[in-house]
């Protein structure tokens, strides 16, 4: 067939490659270099074409600079849960809820979203205003992980049927979608059922159900859901920490917490972490570890579930454990503030420097050792070193340790 020459690729009309030497004597498209060169070349177009897709890429018209202005008067970025200054969820701004199993992130997901419909008997949850839905707007919950159980958590409560206008406002979607959402097939799914069913609030549970957050390209496809649909949409992901230490209440939860690929939460606007009481499993505590808010995170507090209701209440401050009915100091929220803003990547304070906090606030001299014992106790902080959370709040107040 004589020296190979570059030649343009020659599609026959149903899409087929057409050699130029394919009626030559002995033609075989295994050995022959055009025949090679054009399945190379078509073979790295439809890679190319099949990531692009997978991705989700989106052309987007430009914003101009009134664009902007508009988009946050007709209330980009408003508060959805809470208020200007702290909030768990704003417009526009993906949210996270992080925490382990049987904490209540699913509980806690389907009460905000009955409540943003109108039928939770209230416009608030956890102490801060939820802003309804408008009537023609609906929620999507996709249950990936445990669909029995989702639906028996929503429907609790519910007796008698909805009247038409109101049955498809919530729509719920059993076990994993019919491709991958990361991939083209997966985006077109979603979109066909967002516009479908006029969806104001997509709940994704969990994580886990849709990427391997290991990988790195799946992550990505992960933020391309978020961005593509976040601007019409309120996306709320339920996820399960993958590193131990957000586990339990004794360990302060941080971001680096939830995944080892940190696009799994770089953008989102809100991350809600729920972490366990070691003891009392209906009691979490609720800390905001990333927020957009004006005035920064919510203040950490602690909620009861009610597994057997579908419900959950927040703890008064002055009564943060009712089953023992202890009352907090007035020192005991500024120690709290403190821990977080010093404690090292690991969640650790030397006992030492705490120690020497209590003294400077009084807290050793006004209180009796055991109320301040009591009140590190239901606060429930953190312990260090492998050497329990009582033998380490002892060093604290008797001296001594690191």
């Amino acid at each position: 067939m004589g020296d190979f020459e570059e030649t343009d690729a020659t599609l026959a009309p149903e899409g087929v490659y057409v050699c130029p030497h394919r009626d030559l004597k002995g033609h075989d498209a295994r050995t022959c270099l055009h025949c090679q060169v054009a399945v190379a070349q078509f073979a790295a177009q439809a890679k190319e074409t099949v990531a692009a897709q997978r991705l989700g890429d989106v052309e987007r018209p430009l914003l101009s600079m009134n664009d902007a202005i508009r988009r946050r008067k007709e209330g980009f970025a408003a508060a959805l849960w809470g208020d200007e200054r702290h909030a768990f969820v704003r417009a526009g701004m993906p949210t996270q809820i992080a925490a382990h199993d049987g904490i209540g992130k699913s509980t806690l997901a389907v009460r905000y979203e009955l409540t943003r419909l109108g039928w939770s008997g209230t416009d608030e949850l956890l102490g801060m205003p939820v802003v309804p839905l408008d009537p023609g707007e609906c929620v999507l919950y996709l249950a990936m992980d445990k669909p029995g159980q989702l639906i028996d958590a929503i429907a609790r409560g519910f007796t008698s049927e909805f009247p038409k206008d109101q049955d498809d406002r919530l729509v719920i979607y059993e076990g994993m979608p019919p491709a991958p959402l990361w991939t083209s097939a997966g985006l077109a799914w979603l979109e066909e059922k967002v516009e479908r069913h006029r969806v104001r609030d997509v709940v994704f549970d969990l994580v886990k159900d849709m990427i391997n957050t290991n990988d790195p390209e799946q992550v990505v496809g992960y933020n391309r859901i978020m961005g593509r649909f976040g601007s019409r949409c309120n996306l709320l992901s339920l996820l399960h920490p993958v590193k131990p230490a957000g586990q339990h209440i004794d360990v302060l939860p941080r971001l680096s917490n939830i995944a080892g690929q940190g696009g799994v939460y770089q953008g989102h606007g809100s991350v809600i972490f729920l972490t366990k009481s070691a003891e009392d499993s209906t009691i979490a505590k609720v800390t905001q570890v990333k927020a957009s808010s004006p005035g920064g995170p919510v203040d950490p507090f602690f909620m009861i579930v009610d597994r057997e209701d579908g419900t959950v209440e927040r703890v008064k401050d002055v009564d943060v454990n009712e089953k023992t009915e202890r009352v907090l100091p007035a020192w005991a929220r500024p120690l709290r503030t403190w821990m977080l803003e010093v404690a090292d990547a690991s969640g650790h304070v030397p006992s030492s420097t705490v120690r020497d906090w209590l003294i400077e606030h009084g807290a050793l001299a006004d209180d009796p050792k055991e109320k301040v014992v009591n009140a590190l106790g239901t606060l429930d902080w953190f312990a260090t070193g492998g050497s329990g959370r009582g033998a380490w709040w002892e060093v604290v107040i008797n001296g001594g340790g690191s």
